[in-house]
């Protein structure tokens, strides 16, 4: 009798144990309220040092029994409107009620809010207003998309050099003939500045901009087969330029940060397609280069892709559509030190949309409601500290071989055949071992491509040992079905 009150004690113990050391809280943010027939959606964070606040911007942003429309502000403890919670915000033009706000800065002693929205109060403000700390107010006339009976879309802002750089999927400056038909514009505080066009023959849409090596590039949907610009450009004084070959395929580019002398590129791409990686790769300035692996979809019937990448506690934290990283488990949420990625062992039900990081302490948002089985929606503050639960092998050196002898190993995950591609070289032997370490498939070849048929593999990882003519790599690939 006494040893079952002796486990059942230590039981207790254990679940309080658990209970306390939950790696995410919640913000008190719920699914919405039945008053609007709304999804909710939670888009971007923006942390702004000045009033040592998180803004929130999305779209029915529903807590504490108030819905919010499209933005709020979150002190630490508690969140607050800009105006009049749901009035302040419109998006009536399109037969919406409430708007939909997807990027938030400061600029010039005011917060800046932009997305899809008609309205800031009663003023007409196309998509995109500026807040004083007490009210909303209009941008020009805002920005709109011409013959189509709605405002346009902003999707991103920058600050280079005190000027504001909108991106987004618009057209034309309400009452204003200065050409923005690349969805891109300047404006300093009090009148618009035309962007030079990138000269696609798309129609396209630009988001995420970053400055690196003293020139600003831009990514976003934009450039076809037939252009020189596919993706992302850069500016070198005096026009935009191609960034290597560009993004290749049927891709666009979600995220750009810059990380220990690299600029990283994060969206939708495949290195099937001729890119070095998959979801995310970096650039140095001349060249493309693979970063440890990659991501892969969360199966292999959907796609992936990366919506947000932010640099924190010196490490890079990448968050979007994802089920692993570098070739190790790593759903929705990954973390990247310059050589290896690792995973935090998190259970996230849903996508990662953004990260970033707030007095110290990193936030995510999403479409997600449960995290490690609790009821965590759509943001959440991780409380995490220096915990991982498993990182990849380092991958330094090979990537230094990979610039003269390149191994490519795809599909991966794959099915029924396994495809091995090596360039400046030549492939002499392959060896497939499971996880144990036993060899279970072995040929012989001596050409620059080989395929293999894997089809009487069971579903699992493996080790791929490749033995070139001057080289041996090993890479760890899935098998899934």
């Amino acid at each position: 009798k006494s040893l079952k009150y002796i486990i059942l004690i230590f039981i207790i113990v254990l679940l309080s144990k658990f209970s306390y050391t939950q790696d995410w809280e919640g913000l008190g943010f719920g699914l919405g309220s039945t008053q609007v027939n709304q999804i909710s959606q939670y888009r971007c964070l923006y942390n702004d040092t000045i009033d040592n606040k998180l803004y929130i911007g999305g779209r029915v942003l529903y807590a504490n029994d108030t819905n919010y429309s499209g933005i709020v502000a979150w002190d630490g403890n508690y969140l607050s409107s800009l105006g009049d919670s749901i009035s302040s915000l419109f998006n009536t033009e399109i037969g919406d009620y409430i708007a939909d706000v997807r990027s938030i800065i400061r600029y010039k002693n005011e917060i800046y809010a932009g997305g899809q929205f008609y309205l800031a109060n009663s003023n007409i403000v196309n998509s995109i207003a500026r807040w004083n700390g007490s009210e909303w107010h209009s941008v020009g006339c805002g920005l709109i998309k011409k013959n189509s009976g709605y405002a346009g879309t902003v999707l991103n802002f920058h600050v280079f050099d005190d000027t504001l750089y909108i991106n987004g999927y618009f057209d034309s400056i309400c009452g204003s003939n200065i050409q923005c038909d690349d969805g891109m514009v300047k404006w300093d505080g009090a009148n618009w500045h035309e962007v030079e066009s990138l000269t696609t023959t798309n129609s396209p849409s630009t988001g995420p901009m970053a400055k690196y090596k003293n020139e600003i590039y831009v990514a976003g949907n934009f450039g076809n087969f037939t252009d020189t610009i596919k993706e992302i450009a850069r500016w070198n004084g005096t026009q935009w330029c191609a960034v290597g070959g560009g993004i290749l395929g049927d891709s666009w580019v979600q995220s750009l940060v810059v990380y220990k002398d690299y600029l990283y590129v994060g969206g939708y791409f495949y290195e099937q397609d001729g890119n070095k990686g998959s979801f995310i790769m970096r650039w140095d300035g001349e060249e493309w280069s693979n970063v440890g692996g990659g991501m892969e979809g969360v199966n292999q019937y959907a796609n992936g892709q990366i919506h947000s990448m932010h640099v924190f506690n010196d490490e890079l934290w990448v968050g979007g559509v994802f089920s692993h990283a570098g070739g190790i488990p790593a759903k929705y949420l990954a973390k990247w030190d310059g050589t290896k990625w690792c995973s935090l062992g998190t259970d996230i039900n849903a996508g990662v949309y953004f990260v970033s990081s707030y007095n110290n302490e990193l936030y995510i948002a999403g479409g997600f409601s449960f995290i490690d089985n609790m009821q965590i929606p759509f943001i959440a503050k991780s409380t995490i500290g220096s915990y991982i639960d498993t990182c990849s092998t380092p991958t330094n050196i090979i990537e230094l071989q990979q610039k003269e002898d390149e191994i490519i190993v795809y599909p991966n995950p794959s099915n029924t055949i396994l495809n091995i591609s090596i360039s400046n070289n030549s492939i002499q032997t392959i060896s497939i071992y499971n996880p144990t370490g036993q060899l279970v498939l072995q040929t012989k070849a001596n050409t620059q491509k080989q395929s293999i048929d894997i089809s009487d593999l069971p579903v699992g990882s493996y080790f791929i040992r490749i033995v070139g003519k001057n080289n041996v790599w090993a890479e760890k690939f899935l098998i899934m079905r």
